[in-house]
């Protein structure tokens, strides 16, 4: 529900499934018609930080929401043998990710008390989801702080949209790059435009 409030779900919430580019060690591939199986695509080893990269106006803040409602369906089916994770998204600037995690998860539950550790191990096993948007946009501590996060808490689910990658201390980084359109993928645009419309 909180994930469903953020602003960038009001204004964004409505995907059109344009193909991104998926980078992921030396390796490239289109990927025609992004869905709800996606994320299962993407989260596959034991830390992963997705970065959508591109120019401006190109829709990276829109696929990392509809990464963040495909999370929520499949959150929501709880199928089995699918391990279940919550997005959370945040939207502003900070020097200390894991206290803004903390500060919306207590903002979103006020009675209850929210244990740091408990926070912790859903971040280390990748059941809660941090999207951060417009990293490259941000203040240079906020992206100080981005780059190094991993030397403070175990953020091991992390999407991230900037103008360009940002260098981080992770082994392997996945690339979502979207494409412009183009006459390939004009088709499904309009498709998709008059079925949600």
């Amino acid at each position: 529900d909180a994930f469903k409030q953020s602003e960038e779900m009001k204004y964004r919430g409505r995907y059109v499934s344009l193909p991104p580019k998926l980078k992921i060690a030396g390796t490239e591939r289109l990927i025609e018609q992004p869905d709800d199986t996606l994320p299962d695509s993407l989260f596959t080893s034991k830390r992963v930080v997705v970065q959508i990269v591109g120019p401006g106006g190109i829709g990276k803040t829109t696929l990392a929401v509809a990464l963040g409602n495909w999370l929520i369906k499949q959150f929501n089916e709880n199928k089995r043998g699918t391990l279940t994770r919550a997005p959370i998204m945040i939207e502003s600037d900070t020097t200390n990710l894991f206290d803004t995690v903390m500060q919306q998860l207590r903002a979103r539950l006020p009675n209850q008390n929210i244990p740091a550790d408990l926070v912790k191990y859903l971040l280390k096993k990748q059941r809660l989801v941090i999207i951060m948007d417009a990293v490259s946009e941000r203040k240079a501590e906020t992206q100080s702080h981005i780059k190094k996060i991993h030397n403070h808490v175990a953020i091991n689910a992390l999407i991230l949209t900037s103008r360009r990658a940002i260098s981080m201390q992770v082994k392997d980084i996945i690339l979502l790059c979207p494409e412009t359109l183009n006459t390939r993928s004009l088709f499904n645009f309009v498709k998709d435009c008059l079925e949600n419309h």
